[in-house]
């Protein structure tokens, strides 16, 4: 199904998807460039907004490659991709680099993350 020129940047002109980013760039800005600690915030945003931003990426891509502005990701899609991530980023990660820390808590912010992400941004454009 082919669509629109004006209707392929659905997902990354959605306010759902720049929210987060707009978020992590004024956290990165804030943290690292003007040193304010926030520990909770500093600890368990970044794992939070990590899926909804490389899922969002993902259908964005999706939806070009497959030229349908309408397609979602179905809920085993977007679980598996997220357990993959988190899996990776949790427990390989820090098993190759020590550079990398296994954090528990973090998991559930990845969790929270996905959630945003199907409730907000895996949405078709279809008009109702």
């Amino acid at each position: 199904m082919h669509t629109s020129k004006s209707d392929k940047w659905n997902v990354i002109k959605s306010p759902w998807f720049y929210l987060p980013v707009l978020t992590f760039i004024v956290h990165q800005i804030l943290q690292l460039g003007f040193n304010l600690a926030i520990p909770f915030i500093d600890s368990y945003l970044d794992p939070f907004l990590f899926l909804p931003i490389i899922l969002g990426l993902y259908l964005q891509e999706r939806r070009w490659v497959l030229q349908d502005n309408f397609y979602m990701l179905d809920t085993f899609s977007f679980l598996g991709i997220s357990l993959i991530l988190c899996v990776l980023v949790e427990v390989v990660y820090p098993y190759l680099n020590h550079g990398y820390i296994f954090d528990i808590y973090d998991i559930p912010a990845y969790g929270v993350g996905s959630v945003y992400f199907h409730f907000t941004i895996n949405k078709s454009s279809r008009p109702d």
